[in-house]
């Protein structure tokens, strides 16, 4: 026959639930924040390279704008020439990008890229004369020309730059 004291734990087996489920929260609760964590770093990381391919489509559209201008019979871009002074080309001189008679931004009739923090631009420069060409080619070649398009597009902030370069030489 069995007592009703046969039925009780012994004293070390009564409280031990109670800190086993508390642990095994604690754990669950650190796996949650870490996987909250990641989760949102995998979405700056997103949102990152999305600001990132848009500022890279917004250049791309800016030069081939200027491009198209070059190839134009009519062209309404200016044409600027490149500083004289090591370090100073016009595309690294940050207030260029904002004067509308060095750069112009593309036409708000383009074909439209929501969200950019700001419209793309770009600016022209003749570069005949700093090419490393032979001084025997330019001359039977007087016609020729030379120019570097520079161009620069914002993503969805204006943290997301992207520049791009391309030369166009006519002979």
């Amino acid at each position: 026959m069995h007592t009703s004291t046969d039925m009780m734990p012994n004293d070390m087996e009564r409280g031990i639930a109670l800190p086993i489920v508390l642990i095994f929260l604690v754990v669950m609760m650190l796996l949650g924040v870490t996987t909250i964590r990641n989760v949102t770093l995998g979405e700056k990381m997103s949102g990152n390279l999305h600001n990132q391919q848009l500022a890279f489509q917004a250049a791309e559209q800016a030069l081939r704008y200027c491009e198209n201008d070059l190839l134009a019979a009519v062209r309404t871009i200016p044409v600027k020439t490149p500083g004289l002074t090591a370090g100073s080309n016009n595309w690294e001189v940050s207030t260029y990008w904002s004067n509308d008679g060095i750069s112009v931004a593309v036409p708000a009739g383009s074909p439209d890229k929501s969200g950019l923090a700001a419209r793309p631009r770009c600016m022209v420069e003749d570069v005949k004369d700093t090419l490393n060409l032979d001084p025997n080619e330019i001359k039977k070649n007087e016609s020729m020309e030379a120019y570097r398009i520079t161009a620069r597009g914002f993503g969805g902030s204006v943290n997301a730059v992207v520049m791009l370069q391309s030369y166009l030489r006519f002979n």
